[in-house]
């Protein structure tokens, strides 16, 4: 079986796709938080132009927000300071990506990476769907809302929404193939250490097989 790159190379890697999944969470929470309290708390996702009320559930932006302070800046932060105090040597590093405390942490990515992507679809439906309501009533014939502004109830103000929910729903899914990646390498140590019941390396076992027949 080929080598692995060494635990410092794989730590390393690990670390910075948490650091950038902790810098891409502010892209995602700052401006849906931004547009909710440009429009009193209102979410503007799903909004529908043609209504009297055409805001959406507040729980819809409220998700959104709270999966990328919660997974992104506070669990991807908190991953990001501990991958460089262990590369540094102030804390133990993993041995071989094999103990109980890795298991729980490659869960807990899968769990972030199902989340995220359920944000990122929500944030992209919800948009595109706020987008063909203003299309529709304003009868633009261009496929993009990029020109169009909402008023803001409080003051009558143009918003100009497009921006910042064009950048959530980027930091969304740019954070979404990075969770990917992180999964993947996980489930992959995983594997590789014989640590999935269901799923066994038959090679590892086999090497460890000829390691003990060795003594």
């Amino acid at each position: 079986m080929v080598a692995l790159p060494s635990t410092d190379v794989i730590l390393l890697v690990r670390t910075v796709l948490y650091g950038a999944i902790f810098i891409l969470s502010m892209f995602i929470f700052a401006p849906m938080a931004n547009q909710m309290n440009t429009h009193d708390g209102l979410c503007v996702l799903y909004g529908d132009a043609e209504a009297v009320e055409g805001y959406s559930e507040k729980t819809t932006c409220n998700y959104t927000i709270a999966i990328g302070v919660l997974f992104g800046f506070i669990y991807g932060g908190i991953m990001t300071v501990v991958g460089v105090l262990s590369l540094l040597g102030k804390l133990k590093k993993p041995e071989n990506f094999s103990g109980v405390l890795f298991l729980i942490n490659v869960i807990l990515d899968l769990i972030s990476f199902i989340l995220v992507l359920i944000t990122a679809c929500m944030i992209s439906v919800g948009f595109q769907a706020l987008c063909n309501s203003l299309i529709s009533i304003l009868q633009i014939k261009s496929d993009s809302c990029q020109q169009v502004y909402l008023k803001i109830p409080s003051t009558g103000e143009r918003d100009e929404f497009y921006t910042p929910l064009a950048v959530a729903e980027a930091g969304a899914w740019i954070s979404f193939v990075i969770w990917m990646l992180q999964v993947v390498i996980g489930v992959f140590l995983l594997w590789r250490n014989n640590m999935i019941p269901c799923i066994k390396n038959n090679s590892a076992a086999s090497t460890t097989a000829t390691t003990d027949d060795r003594y």
